[in-house]
């Protein structure tokens, strides 16, 4: 056996050694510490990830397939495993952050430097009546799942802060974007998604003060948690309990609301990370799985074709490019290209918008186009989807012409 699976795990340094007794691999011995928080050392298998976290570790399928609980986390480990000896760049590069991170915690003399943060839930099905959902910490989580896969016995249990789960999911949002901002190198996928659930959360608020205009507080506790009041008063300026903001105005209050966890970004900035979301399937993997940043990615999204902007995606990573050298190479790809067809460029555009509606629920499609009739360009609104209409006739026309011949 490899003499190094046999050394025992490093503590975490919050940890003080007065304290070590209360940190066993037991499931049900705990000690109160500060802001009333229990530390205890948790079996891996009773943990599980948030899977509505913006910031994501597996590739989309793997990350589906165990949170429909098809997969355990050591048997998705085991697939990107596979995946990187087929030579899958995606499962290289998350496999190599979760190797390094195991590596400091079993080699290094400090261990894992913070217990994992984590809410109580009630579970029926556990022995105890009770589970776990990750709050911060989930690269540490996948990482002691590798060193318990690696045959490393102390690491079937993680050390963990067990705290309350902050009230509603906008509240839940707010945590995680404190802990992602943090982090020096964010990756520009991740924030895309965030600033996107960030949106539909407004979105909602302000749909929902338009059904309740005399409970504006209320809604808004209920919908984004605690907010400070200056922000509370910008949604009520932004005409909350009266209309609902088009996209470009919402996302000038998701900017705003950047401002609550870290520091405020102008609407264009907004958009800037959510047009990100419209890159290819491939493309995006490799952004998310290289932690490519968003200014690093604007000139991706720049290029009209969706074949150069995985090529380009895939050529940053690959040449490690900054902003500057991306922003070049996107110059070169497209230099002697004719423009795009107006027709490749409709439909890279409208796909987005269509499927988002073709998704809505019978009542949230009604609710939907109420807030379309109390918008200042409802006329302007009605003649694009009359123009629409036109097209779906013409395009069935066509098609039924081609099949006779």
């Amino acid at each position: 056996m490899d003499r190094r699976k046999r050394r025992r795990l490093p503590l975490p340094s919050e940890i003080e050694p007065a304290e070590e007794r209360f940190v066993v691999p037991t499931l049900d011995t705990g000690i109160e510490v500060e802001g009333g928080r229990v530390l205890r050392r948790i079996a891996l298998d009773r943990i599980r990830p948030d899977f509505s976290q913006p910031r994501r570790v597996l590739p989309p399928d793997l990350h589906e397939s165990t949170r429909a609980g098809k997969l355990d986390a050591q048997e998705a480990l085991t697939a990107l495993m596979r995946r990187r000896e087929e030579g899958d760049l995606v499962a290289s590069l998350i496999l190599s952050h979760i190797e390094r991170l195991a590596s400091s915690i079993a080699l290094g003399e400090v261990g894992l430097r913070h217990p994992i943060n984590v809410y109580e839930l009630a579970d029926p099905s556990s022995p105890t009546g009770r589970s776990y959902r990750i709050g911060e910490g989930e690269c540490r989580w996948w990482a002691y799942n590798l060193l318990a896969l690696q045959g490393y016995e102390e690491a079937r249990t993680i050390p963990c802060l067990i705290e309350g789960a902050p009230p509603g999911e906008m509240g839940v949002l707010t945590r995680q974007q404190a802990e992602n901002l943090a982090r020096l190198r964010l990756p520009a996928v991740a924030q895309a998604r965030a600033l996107a659930r960030v949106k539909e959360g407004l979105r909602n608020l302000f749909q929902g003060a338009l059904r309740a205009p005399e409970e504006p507080e209320g809604l808004i506790t209920e919908k984004l948690g605690e907010v400070p009041e200056e922000f509370a008063s910008r949604l009520v300026k932004w005409g909350l309990g009266e209309r609902i903001p088009d996209s470009n105005e919402l996302d000038d209050i998701v900017g705003e609301w950047m401002g609550i966890v870290g520091k405020s970004i102008t609407g264009r900035m907004v958009r800037d990370y959510l047009s990100i979301l419209n890159l290819p399937h491939e493309a995006l993997e490799l952004a998310e799985a290289a932690s490519i940043p968003v200014a690093t990615l604007i000139p991706v999204i720049g290029l009209d074709d969706p074949t150069r902007q995985l090529e380009l995606t895939r050529k940053v990573v690959a040449e490690g490019l900054s902003a500057r050298q991306t922003k070049r190479a996107a110059r070169q790809l497209t230099e002697g290209t004719t423009e795009k067809p107006f027709v490749a460029t409709f439909g890279r555009r409208f796909l987005p918008l269509a499927r988002r509606v073709k998704d809505m629920s019978p009542p949230e499609l009604r609710e939907f186009a109420g807030g379309l009739v109390r918008e200042e360009r409802y006329r302007d609104i009605c003649e694009a989807i009359l123009a629409l209409s036109d097209l779906i006739r013409a395009t069935q026309r066509t098609g039924t012409t081609e099949d006779r011949q």
